[in-house]
């Protein structure tokens, strides 16, 4: 995970930065900072789910790349955002936490930018009974 970090392209500003040293263009670091965690009852139905469906697990990321001007959720995930630090194994206890509160899904909501670490954090999920599919919801 350190070696793409070290000259940061994962998003589409491809800024090279070393971002276990200092913030990308984006203003994260190699640190995962999430602004929200909630079970989201209000997206589209085959997201949050119908009936008795209990909504989906959505995670909300800081320091989203794109900076889109019609963005809904810019008050928590623009670059100049904070939210709450978590390792990749706090991460994966908040899917799995989602899981157990009874979520449709996983929702990562402007998660590009945290992408390895992510990735590392489902796969340790998995690994301890995380089920649900995860959904990447990014612009």
């Amino acid at each position: 995970m350190n070696q793409v970090l070290q000259n940061c392209t994962i998003c589409p500003r491809k800024c090279g930065i070393d971002r276990t040293k200092s913030a990308g263009y984006c203003g994260a670091s190699d640190k995962i900072e999430v602004s929200k965690v909630m079970l989201h009852h209000w997206e589209e139905p085959c997201i949050s789910g119908t009936g008795k469906n209990r909504g989906s697990g959505a995670v909300f990321f800081t320091h989203c790349p794109l900076g889109c001007v019609y963005c809904q959720n810019r008050d928590i995930s623009r670059r100049s955002c904070s939210g709450t630090v978590y390792t990749v194994c706090g991460l994966a206890e908040v899917f799995l936490g989602l899981q157990r509160d009874g979520a449709f899904n996983i929702n990562l909501v402007s998660p590009t930018q945290y992408t390895p670490q992510i990735i590392e954090a489902v796969q340790i999920a998995k690994s301890e009974g995380l089920t649900l599919p995860v959904v990447w919801n990014t612009g």
